[in-house]
């Protein structure tokens, strides 16, 4: 009895530790977000900074990946039809946060937020001529977005009741549904500060901070800026978090790579008894778009440049990476028989898949092989399928610990020309396309091109320890990850591909493109969580 008593403690420590949920990473699709500050109000009402607030929040959120949508000085209608495009934007697994600067009340411990064309003057007019906030929190989860992030710097003085009216800032506001967040800029019941000597509110001031800073969680991000705002207002204002997330988001990682959390799991503490005796590389058939999915086991590794490697750019820092659970990773790309199920049901996407490349080449359908992997696909036309599927695109960590299956210093993991399809190899003759880029780079898409260079079948090189075919070369596969660069939206692809030197095809190269890009050295995998 003793001993099956030790065992069962032991088997649920090891449970515990794989599924450690609190401190579980966050993976989302789309990152969406609608920003308003309304400040033009009349008279005695006009407030300085929600204005400048909303266009500082605006910058830094497009510099992280997210697709804004914009309302400044709203009227009622006009901020009605912006919620209403902001949250039609958001579907299944997306990221979705809503902030507000400007004027806000509680009526009855019902909060609203105030357009600037508001002219009641008691409380009885604040249905009829403000937004309640509780209807863009419920919105926000009926779309069924994976993380929802309401933040309202909206608890500023009330100049709209009568001194009959005693109630001060927000009412408190918090969801059951799990997923939501929602920051107040300072606790219930009270007032925040407009701060109208400086050009952004107290909240907004440190929270744009805060989101700069790269390596936060969630947590640990409004964490920052509720200390911070406390100790720059001499313990006058306390912002105050309504979290019911399960798991750890971040806005920004680290030296560009997906932050390391310390406290997920310790490469100590990860054992191949949590995963239940499924080896690495089971198999299992999703019978949604039949392509072979294996099993990824938790773990730990060092992402980035591997030892030894002469080859890594700035961008490949290595940064050490917890795996906290298993999940399931297509064993190939998808190929063309396995999108054509989805197209077939999506008239969109079977008219927007291209049928041949930029040189007129014949691609997908018009390529007449369906175990070629599908091609010019745009990272949104990825991202919907993998959640038609079951799935959704794999983090560049889940990629990357995929690709070195249990390896941390190999450079490519195997021999290159067994395992990759890439410049030198998939020609009709053999070339050194690194020799090519060097010496004549203007000329290395003409050469490939006349040479034949192209998408291969999937599965035909060797596979790595856990089963996967062609994590290195034949297609770069997009990643549900943004690139954290200056300048235009772009999204990070791993692998290589046929079209790629060798010093692309590599386990810690990295590739940027925009989410609308198409090209026929670009295609996908998905990953899942769910049991076959």
């Amino acid at each position: 009895m003793l001993r099956l008593l030790t065992t069962s403690l032991v088997l649920a420590a090891i449970l515990c530790a794989q599924r450690d949920l609190v401190h579980e990473p966050i993976v989302v699709g789309k990152r969406v977000a609608l920003v308003i500050g309304n400040g033009a109000y009349p008279s005695s009402r006009r407030l300085r900074n929600p204005v400048n607030d909303a266009n500082a929040i605006s910058s830094t959120l497009r510099r992280l990946g997210f697709e804004v949508v914009d309302g400044r000085d709203t009227d009622l209608k006009g901020m009605t039809h912006l919620i209403d495009q902001f949250v039609g934007r958001l579907g299944p697994g997306d990221l979705g946060l809503f902030y507000y600067a400007g004027h806000g009340v509680q009526v009855t411990q019902e909060n609203y937020l105030i357009p600037v064309t508001f002219n009641g003057e008691s409380e009885a007019d604040m249905p009829y001529e403000a937004y309640p906030a509780a209807r863009v929190r419920d919105k926000m989860e009926e779309s069924g977005a994976r993380l929802r992030i309401l933040i309202l710097d909206a608890c500023r003085n009330n100049p709209f009741h009568r001194k009959r009216d005693a109630a001060r800032g927000l009412a408190a506001m918090n969801s059951a549904a799990e997923g939501t967040l929602i920051a107040f800029a300072t606790g219930d019941n009270s007032v925040a500060d407009d701060n109208p000597k400086e050009t952004n509110g107290l909240f907004t001031k440190y929270l744009i901070a805060a989101l700069n800073e790269p390596g936060l969680s969630h947590r640990d991000l409004f964490q920052r800026v509720k200390e911070d705002v406390y100790e720059a207002s001499k313990k006058a204002q306390t912002p105050f978090i309504y979290d019911n997330v399960v798991g750890r988001f971040y806005f920004s990682v680290a030296s560009t790579w997906p932050s390391p959390s310390p406290t997920t799991v310790s490469a100590s503490s990860v054992s191949p008894m949590a995963v239940t005796e499924r080896a690495p590389g089971a198999l299992m058939t999703n019978p949604i778009d039949g392509q072979a999915y294996a099993w990824i086991p938790p773990g730990a590794f060092t992402m980035g440049c591997s030892s030894g490697d002469s080859e890594c750019g700035a961008d490949e820092d290595p940064v050490p990476q917890v795996i906290g659970s298993g999940f399931w990773m297509g064993q190939t790309p998808v190929t063309f028989k396995s999108y054509r199920r989805y197209a077939d049901q999506h008239p969109k996407a079977k008219a927007a898949l291209p049928s041949k490349d930029n040189l007129g080449r014949h691609v997908n359908a018009a390529a007449g092989n369906g175990d070629l992997p599908v091609v010019g696909v745009t990272w949104d036309e990825a991202h919907d399928f993998c959640l038609w599927a079951g799935g959704r695109l794999p983090s560049e960590a889940e990629w990357e610990y995929s690709a070195r299956a249990g390896t941390n210093e190999s450079l490519r993991h195997l021999d290159l020309d067994d395992v990759a399809w890439y410049g030198d190899n998939s020609g009709n003759q053999p070339i050194d396309s690194l020799r090519f880029w060097r010496t004549a780079p203007t000329r290395y898409a003409k050469r490939l091109f006349e040479n034949g260079n192209g998408p291969k079948p999937v599965g035909q090189k060797q596979p790595n320890e856990w089963g996967l075919f062609d994590m290195l070369g034949n297609v770069w596969e997009w990643t549900a990850d943004p690139a954290n660069r200056p300048g235009e939206e772009q999204r990070i692809r791993r692998g290589g591909s046929w079209y790629s030197s060798r010093i692309e095809v590599r386990l810690s190269a990295r590739g940027y493109s925009t989410p609308s890009h198409r090209a026929s050295y670009i295609g996908f995998r998905c990953v899942t969580e769910k049991n076959p």
